[in-house]
């Protein structure tokens, strides 16, 4: 390489090319190369793009720049512009290729088509023959959409312009590779064939191989129909088996085919095999109708009053909706359908005085005439149908509790709760018969104790060992009841008096907390408690009961 201490001053055209000649016969007839010192004009021309030197904005001798032809394949280049091929790697032109992003070689697109084997060009990329696209269509040098009427094979086709997932089926002798391919619906050795009725296979026209349609024979029992005229049988059914695959199917004669054949008298309906004729229907006997009733051979409508078990009725002309209720042992669906309202095992049964029904003799539900008691509040027709004894439409109460807690303490070890059961009626009551309750809450754990001091009238005798229970459900004022009873020696409570009852109440080795209890109260002299509750035979005739 030759160097210079100081940039040559000649400025004419002619110093210039002496010097470039010197130059070369200096470095003979190898490639020198040296910086532009302004020897050259600031562009090239046709004489430099041909001087065998790279001079210039030339990438390599005489090619590349703004002026000069492109390098080839093996040249230096400093931008890809410089190439033919339009690729400039590591300095060094490369050969064409079908995966370099440029269109160059013999390319009809970038990197597809023509010298790109197996690379063909997607819609609108330039073309210049067929198979440069990947649809087979250039139409005006560019690839056009693949269609089934281009006149060509492509997209899925298995032929020319048919068969495949787009276009229609092929026609006899053209290619396939399924029977969905052909108009004929069959496929052998790859090629449409045409059908018959002895192919073994399914064509369009048959509705099942070999069978049905407007030209086979028709179809066995079993097979696939679309009407009547596909079948042997003349009944083209909707398919009802589990594991049939077709919509209908060859059935023999049914009492569901919708068409009036076997015995029937009517369509589906009537005879010895099928279902009752509903009513407007043909029929020959009163069997023949869902009625039973057959008039005039036609079927009558059900009737609460043609002497026949039809329609909704459970029994002869009573129940599931006819006026009159079914007499005891009589089939039931519900208890409406029985006089006694109660329908057990599909039977009327007789009333009882616990099947939950005011039915018999009752005033009210399970209560009155025949039955226990009413409870207080309860229809009656008489004082016999009331626990209380005691009517006015419903159930009264002549007796009422009065209730005196002698300590009203809010703590105390023992309550003193006084009772007075007082009868306003017109009749004495046998105190044999009452309880009465009062409601506490238990506070602390310990056994319940009830000692009595006083019974008045008639004394201790008179009065059973108290009981403790909890009522159902329990509440924040009351887990525990204590529940007083009169023994057999008692007499009656005259009309216009009282019983009282003296005692304490107490958990032993226990306070007890008075201001939660659901009775508890703090008057100072007797007073009317509905809180207190009194019961005759187990009937409720006073107070209310505690609720959550």
């Amino acid at each position: 390489m030759l160097s210079f201490s100081s940039r040559p001053q000649s400025t004419s055209l002619r110093a210039s090319l002496g010097f470039r000649l010197w130059l070369f016969v200096l470095c003979g007839s190898s490639a020198c190369g040296f910086p532009d010192y302004g020897l050259a004009p600031s562009s090239g021309d046709a004489a430099s793009c041909a001087n065998r030197l790279r001079d210039h904005d030339e990438s390599d001798v005489d090619c590349g720049g703004r002026t000069c032809t492109l390098c080839e394949t093996g040249q230096l280049c400093v931008v890809p512009k410089d190439c033919a091929s339009g690729v400039c790697q590591a300095g060094h032109c490369a050969a064409p290729s079908c995966d370099d992003g440029v269109k160059n070689g013999r390319e009809s697109a970038t990197d597809c088509g023509e010298s790109c084997t197996g690379q063909q060009c997607p819609t609108d990329e330039t073309c210049r023959h067929d198979e440069d696209c990947q649809s087979n269509v250039c139409n005006a040098e560019h690839c056009d959409v693949a269609t089934c009427k281009d006149g060509r094979k492509n997209q899925d086709e298995t032929d020319e312009d048919c068969g495949g997932s787009q276009c229609d089926p092929c026609k006899d002798k053209d290619s396939c590779s399924k029977a969905g391919d052909c108009l004929s619906g069959i496929c052998r050795e790859q090629r449409c064939v045409q059908a018959s009725c002895t192919d073994d296979q399914l064509s369009p026209e048959e509705t099942a191989k070999d069978c049905g349609g407007p030209n086979c024979n028709p179809c066995p029992d079993g097979l696939r129909c679309v009407d009547d005229r596909d079948c042997l049988s003349d009944s083209c059914v909707d398919c009802l088996s589990s594991g049939c695959t077709d919509k209908k199917q060859c059935a023999p004669a049914t009492c569901v085919d919708e068409r009036k054949n076997q015995d029937e008298t009517d369509t589906d309906c009537g005879g010895m095999h099928c279902k009752g004729c509903a009513a407007t229907q043909i029929c020959a006997a009163n069997s023949d109708c869902s009625s039973l009733v057959c008039q005039q051979k036609t079927c009558a409508e059900p009737s609460c009053e043609d002497f026949i078990t039809n329609g909704n009725e459970t029994g002869v002309d009573c129940g599931g909706g006819c006026p009159k209720r079914c007499a005891d042992g009589i089939a039931c669906k519900i208890g409406d359908d029985c006089t006694s309202g109660v329908c057990t095992n599909a039977v009327c049964q007789p009333p009882r005085c616990d099947d939950n029904v005011k039915n018999g003799s009752e005033s009210d539900r399970d209560c009155g005439k025949g039955c226990k008691g009413c409870a207080v509040n309860l229809t009656c027709t008489s004082d016999e149908d009331c626990a209380s004894k005691a009517c006015a439409g419903t159930c009264t109460s002549p007796l009422h509790v009065d209730l005196l807690c002698t300590d009203r303490s809010s703590t105390t070890s023992e309550a003193h709760p006084f009772f007075k059961i007082i009868n306003n009626g017109k009749v004495p009551f046998p105190l044999t018969s009452l309880s009465l309750r009062y409601y506490y809450t238990k506070d602390q754990a310990g056994t319940d104790l009830y000692r009595s001091y006083s019974v008045n009238p008639g004394g201790l005798t008179w009065l059973a060992p108290a009981v403790f229970g909890t009522p159902n459900p329990k509440t924040s004022t009351a887990d525990h009841y204590l529940e007083l009873h009169y023994t057999a020696a008692a007499g009656s409570l005259a009309p216009n008096t009282n019983s009282e009852i003296q005692g304490a109440l107490s958990v032993q080795g226990q306070q007890l907390n008075q201001n939660n209890d659901y009775s508890f109260s703090n008057a100072t002299m007797y007073q009317t408690s509905p809180l207190v509750t009194l019961y005759a035979d187990g009937v409720l005739i006073w107070g209310t009961e505690p609720k959550p």
